[in-house]
C-alpha cells in the first residue's frame, strides 16, 4: 500500500463522460455550524451525503467534527471528513491531534486537502509532505474510517505538487474535485491531471457548487458516484 509507483508522463487532458450507477448528492462545510434539524432538512432535499472539516491549521475542528456527529444522529447515511493541513507543521501530528479530537466517531473516507492554504512555494517539499500526511492518515485505516482520498482542483494540484511530479502515487486513491459547474454528474467537468490520468474514476467526488444557502446554512454541493464502501448503519452501496 505504501510502495511508491514509478514516474510517469503528466499530462492535462480533457474527459467527457458520465458515471454509471448510482450518484449520491450531498455537502461539505467549513466554519460553520450546521444543527441536527438542518441535516434533517438538508436530507429531505435530497443530500445523503456529508463531509466535515476535522483538521485545520490551527488544529483539530472541534466545530466540524459536531457537524459530522450532528449529521449522523439526522441520519445522514454517508459521513465523510476532512484534514486541511499547514505544510509547515508536522504531518503525522496534524493527523494525530485530528484523529484523536473525532474519537469513538467513524466516518467512511478521510479526505487530504490539496488547496491553496499554508503550503511552501518548493513542489517537491509540498509532494513530500503530501506522502507523509497519507502515511500518518493510512494508521487509522478501518480504525476511524475505510479510505482515504485526496480533495483538489486540477489548478490546486499544479500549483502546489506540480505537473511534474509523482503524482503517480496517489493514481489508486479516491478523487474528490473540485468544478464550479453547476452540473451534478459526477464526471460532468473532469480533467485529467497529477496521476489521475485514465479519465474520471469510479471513487469520484465531484464538488459542483460553492457557497450555496439551504436549509438556513451555507454549504457547497457535491456529486458522488462513490461515498464509501458502506453507509453508517453498514449497509452495502
Amino acid at each position: 500500500m505504501y510502495r511508491v509507483f514509478g514516474v510517469i508522463a503528466i499530462v492535462l487532458t480533457t474527459f467527457s463522460t458520465s458515471c454509471s450507477g448510482q450518484t449520491v448528492l450531498g455537502v461539505d462545510a467549513a466554519a460553520t455550524s450546521i444543527s441536527t434539524s438542518q441535516f434533517q432538512c438538508l436530507l429531505n432535499n435530497g443530500y445523503k451525503l456529508f463531509v466535515g472539516r476535522i483538521g485545520q491549521i490551527s488544529g483539530p475542528d472541534t466545530s466540524g467534527i459536531q457537524n459530522i456527529r450532528n449529521a449522523q444522529s439526522a441520519g445522514v447515511p454517508y459521513t465523510h471528513a476532512f484534514i486541511f493541513p499547514s505544510a509547515q507543521q508536522n504531518a503525522t501530528v496534524q493527523v494525530d491531534n485530528a484523529i484523536a479530537a473525532l474519537g469513538s466517531t467513524y466516518v467512511k473516507v478521510l479526505w487530504l486537502d490539496v488547496e491553496k492554504g499554508d503550503w511552501g512555494s518548493n513542489k517537491t517539499a509540498n509532494e513530500q509532505f503530501l506522502i507523509q500526511l497519507w502515511h500518518a492518515a493510512a494508521k487509522y485505516l478501518y480504525i476511524n474510517y475505510d479510505r482515504v482520498g485526496i480533495y483538489t482542483s486540477v489548478n490546486n494540484w499544479n500549483q502546489i505538487i506540480g505537473t511534474n511530479s509523482v503524482g503517480d502515487y496517489f493514481y489508486q486513491f479516491p478523487i474528490w474535485y473540485v468544478y464550479a459547474n453547476s452540473n451534478v454528474d459526477p464526471c460532468n467537468g473532469w480533467l485529467n491531471f497529477g496521476g489521475w490520468l485514465y479519465g474520471c474514476l469510479d471513487e469520484v467526488v465531484h464538488k459542483y457548487a460553492i457557497n450555496v444557502n439551504i436549509c438556513g446554512t451555507t454549504v457547497d454541493l457535491n456529486a458522488a458516484a462513490w461515498v464509501g464502501w458502506r453507509t453508517n448503519n453498514g449497509t452495502s452501496v
